[in-house]
């Protein structure tokens, strides 16, 4: 199932996520089929990009630290064309706020890890 425009709902629970796990701002772009969530922490904003799905998959995430992406524009296509990052297929919301949980804790551990 193809959606055009991530849920409000979705893009909430997001925001809410990353700041629970401690971003100190989160900032919300929709752009054509695609949103990009960039939350700032302590050691470096990490971007999460969410679009719709396919062949059973209703969400495709992408994370990657602001700082492995070649400018500040920050948009869902130089996310997905960033040779970096980690991916997330989800089948539903649930699914897709914990894998997203998942792997943004180890952006974060990697970027802690790197700026000692």
């Amino acid at each position: 199932m193809l959606i055009s425009k991530v849920p409000k709902q979705i893009t909430d629970n997001i925001k809410e996520l990353m700041k629970s796990l401690g971003a100190k701002k989160c900032i919300v772009r929709s752009e054509y089929g695609c949103t990009v969530i960039i939350a700032e922490f302590q050691h470096d904003v990490i971007l999460v990009t969410i679009a719709g799905g396919s062949f059973g998959a209703k969400y495709v995430s992408k994370i990657v630290p602001s700082s492995k992406l070649r400018s500040v524009s920050w948009t869902c296509d130089e996310v997905k064309y960033s040779p970096y990052g980690l991916y997330v297929i989800a089948l539903n919301d649930d699914e897709l706020l914990s894998k997203i949980k998942e792997k943004v804790e180890k952006v974060k551990a990697l970027m802690m890890h790197m700026g000692e």
